[in-house]
């Protein structure tokens, strides 16, 4: 790339010997493209000069196809997957949504203030019959504000799952989900006085009484569900972003088979 454009620079030979890029971390942030190919991506500064901004490298699949482990730089990422297309766009149109919001409120604060964005992302479901992909974005404008974003994907037909297609028709699983839910803050908040929760707060109408048909959610490790609320839906803006576990014998009789453990 240095070769190719005297506009571009990487610290391989710098004079500085401290900045050159000597080997990758085993911590290296890093993802798999439509085309089964693993990226690095390391941030600004971090091998270039800030001006270079974020910087990625496709690693061609003949460099890693006698080291790699079988399946991992080809499942869920197969050229011309309808499924995958479809994750890769919607993806692609949340995250343009996002940097557009940022560019113009960014331009509106001028010299005025700290504004900054940090968007950060990663697989927290990845099962046989579950894929599902996280986004963890914060908004830094005199104060900060963090959200997240989860896209969850049946890996069998390709659809996107909102959380009432884990549950059986039939079954009245916002309110069981929400009566959980409450019981744990309510547990939380009398274990520990830093914790507080909107459960019966003078001002009612920030008071947690239903969880959301539209609710954030993942499925753990454990084939638990796991709701999240952005920082300032449920509780004070000092208690971030709030996850709460559900235990599976509260989930048992009501989820269809195959999605939660």
């Amino acid at each position: 790339q240095m070769a190719a454009d005297d506009s571009v620079y990487y610290w391989l030979e710098d004079e500085v010997e401290a900045w050159n890029f000597k080997e990758l971390s085993k911590d290296a942030t890093f993802y798999v493209n439509e085309n089964g190919q693993l990226v690095i991506v390391f941030n600004e500064g971090e091998v270039a000069p800030m001006y270079m901004g974020v910087c990625e490298f496709t690693i061609p699949s003949d460099v890693t196809e006698d080291i790699v482990k079988s399946d991992y730089l080809s499942a869920f990422t197969k050229t011309g997957d309808p499924a995958v297309s479809n994750l890769n766009q919607t993806i692609q149109d949340y995250t343009d949504a996002i940097v557009a919001q940022y560019e113009k409120d960014a331009a509106a604060q001028g010299d005025e203030g700290n504004y900054d964005l940090n968007l950060t992302y990663e697989i927290v479901t990845d099962t046989d019959k579950l894929f599902a992909i996280r986004f963890d974005k914060t908004i830094v404008m005199n104060s900060g504000n963090e959200s997240v974003k989860i896209y969850n994907v049946d890996k069998e037909t390709g659809k996107f799952l909102t959380l009432g297609d884990l549950f059986k028709a039939d079954s009245d699983y916002i309110s069981v989900l929400t009566a959980n839910i409450q019981s744990q803050m309510r547990d939380q908040m009398a274990a520990d006085d830093s914790v507080y929760y909107w459960l019966e707060d003078e001002v009612d109408a920030w008071n947690f009484k239903e969880l959301s048909k539209d609710a954030t959610f993942f499925v753990n490790k454990d084939g638990q569900l796991v709701i999240v609320f952005d920082e300032g839906d449920v509780a004070p803006m000092y208690m971030g972003v709030c996850e709460f576990t559900i235990p599976s014998d509260v989930t048992k009789d009501i989820a269809k088979p195959g999605y939660l453990g």
